[in-house]
């Protein structure tokens, strides 16, 4: 991980020189040294900043909060009033949500399965993440101006490729460990195994998945999904972060360091070695009309 990039998660991660101290083992004075860029760090330095501060890192995973062992307890009930329209025993008792502030990275297997998903009322945008489930507000325009351009230049490609490859854009399910027990909505997918398209869903992992990141959403995307999505076999994940105006390309097929771009940079698809290329000055400049 270079530099740039380390800071960017100390930033997003809101975390202080002397916790990354802490943690590292590293003097802190040599910590704001190394991320602002002043010093330059060894070998060693660098991966025990990097074990602290890559997405899967012990203390990203904390940063998120983290439940007791033993299921829902404590876990906060997200659906309010809506929970006295439906009878008892619906979905497991109806499942309880968690909201991003209150997210659970570590909490382990929940108890909901893709029965309960499909028992919840068609308007609740919920994910289900080895069984546990995870309220999602509706999404601001900025994001969903940055999934319209995308989208557009995404399927624009595809479209003069002319290969087996399809795009989607949420929400679209994606049964994505190909089991009961886990159900992601990404916000932008490449697809090239028509098996894997099914009426319903996508099943078993895309090959390419763009998440642009909300407050809703944040750190579920850039850590707990992450994770999710390396280990199932996606093979490119893209996190755009426009409040930040930043966007991390991480090619895990080749398991390559990630790269992080402006957003107004030209960023280039691994996937099709460089073929495809997102223009992100297009989406920044939409971003800018609506004042976002």
């Amino acid at each position: 991980m270079n530099i740039q990039l380390m800071e960017y998660y100390r930033e997003v991660k809101g975390c202080t020189y002397d916790k990354i101290s802490e943690l590292s083992g590293i003097p802190v004075e040599t910590v704001r040294g190394i991320l602002s860029g002043e010093e330059l760090p060894g070998e060693e330095a660098r991966q025990a900043l990097e074990d602290v501060l890559m997405p899967g890192s012990v203390f990203g995973l904390r940063e998120g909060g983290r439940y007791p062992e033993g299921g829902a307890k404590g876990f906060p009930d997200m659906l309010g009033e809506s929970k006295m329209a439906y009878p008892e025993g619906g979905a497991k008792g109806f499942p309880d949500m968690l909201s991003e502030s209150e997210t659970a990275y570590q909490a382990g297997k929940g108890i909901y399965t893709l029965e309960d998903y499909y028992a919840l009322p068609d308007e609740r945008r919920v994910e289900l993440i080895d069984g546990v489930f995870y309220d999602m507000s509706a999404p601001s325009t900025g994001h969903q101006t940055a999934v319209l351009q995308i989208s557009v230049q995404i399927n624009d490609f595809l479209r003069r490729k002319k290969g087996g490859c399809r795009g989607f854009a949420a929400p679209v399910d994606v049964q994505l460990d190909c089991d009961d027990r886990t159900m992601v909505q990404p916000d932008i997918l490449i697809v090239c195994d028509k098996d894997k398209i099914t009426e319903k869903c996508i099943v078993g992992a895309p090959d390419f998945i763009i998440e642009i990141l909300s407050r809703s959403t944040e750190k579920k995307d850039m850590f707990l999904k992450f994770r999710k999505y390396k280990n199932a076999g996606v093979r490119e994940y893209w996190i755009v972060d426009t409040k930040r105006r930043k966007v991390i390309v991480y090619f895990f097929e080749r398991d390559q360091q990630p790269a992080i771009y402006g957003l107004s940079d030209k960023v280039p698809a691994g996937i099709y070695d460089g073929e495809l290329i997102i223009d992100f000055a297009q989406v920044e400049e939409e971003l800018e009309y609506i004042g976002q």
